[in-house]
């Protein structure tokens, strides 16, 4: 459970009894609970490592192996303590539930300090993505509303109205063609028959009527800005629409969304 554990202090004094260390190898299992009585008596508090791992990188499963150690210790302090010191022997000092309770506690704090700063740290991340999150949401409505106003712009400018009459006027001018033949064909129709379609003769009527006054209008703004035809039946498409690419660019960011 703790076989990569590694001695990094020795104490030399404990408060229970004194260690007596020979000329031969310490059992590196004493080793490993020498270094859990330095742990437990504070020598690696300040330290940035303990057992051969640094704090920082210290789970649950450090803590896990720290109580683990803990009771192997306790069961080695038991087994030792009626031994009577010998040359080449090392006796280990009573390992007491009170300071196997230090140790426990000191190895969680550790783990807790680590975790508490995860979350924090993922708090941050979380944060950090959210406004990251909001700030290119927040880019985007700010695109299109300046697409949006790009054209607002674009089409009360002098090029589009100028653009617009001359597409209004040819269209009004090839509306009236087609509703002077419907008119046409409503005569010969009375003509044949002897009936009047009153209602549909009125509305045929009406429709010339008002697309006569747009028409009239659009070519009162043509000449406005300029046009040199003489009637409108003189009006042709001399010009592309100057906010078409603004307009596509509309229609594209909307798609996007």
């Amino acid at each position: 459970m703790y076989k990569y554990l590694f001695l990094l202090v020795l104490v030399s004094s404990t408060t229970n009894a004194a260690t007596t260390i020979g000329k031969t190898d310490i059992d590196p299992a004493h080793k490993n609970c020498l270094e859990l009585i330095a742990f437990t008596n504070g020598a690696y508090d300040d330290a940035p490592a303990a057992f051969g791992v640094q704090k920082s990188d210290w789970d649950s499963k450090t803590s896990s192996e720290v109580d683990s150690l803990i009771h192997d210790c306790q069961q080695i302090s038991l087994r030792t303590a009626a031994r009577t010191a010998a040359p080449h022997t090392l006796i280990l000092p009573t390992y007491t539930d009170q300071q196997a309770n230090v140790a426990s506690s000191k190895a969680f704090h550790i783990e807790d300090a680590n975790r508490k700063l995860l979350e924090h740290e993922k708090q941050l991340a979380e944060e950090k993505k959210q406004k990251a999150e909001h700030e290119a949401y927040q880019a985007k409505v700010k695109h299109s509303d300046d697409l949006r106003q790009a054209v607002l712009k674009c089409q009360a400018s002098d090029a589009s109205l100028f653009q617009q009459s001359e597409y209004e006027i040819t269209n009004a001018v090839q509306d009236l063609a087609d509703l002077r033949k419907r008119q046409q064909y409503e005569a010969e129709v009375v003509q044949a028959s002897g009936v009047h379609n009153l209602r549909r003769e009125r509305a045929i009527g009406e429709e010339i009527v008002d697309t006569t006054h747009k028409m009239q209008q659009s070519f009162a703004e043509y000449k406005r800005l300029g046009g040199k035809a003489a009637t409108p039946q003189q009006v042709t498409m001399t010009v592309a629409d100057p906010c078409q690419h603004l307009s596509d660019l509309v229609s594209k960011d909307q798609q996007l969304k």
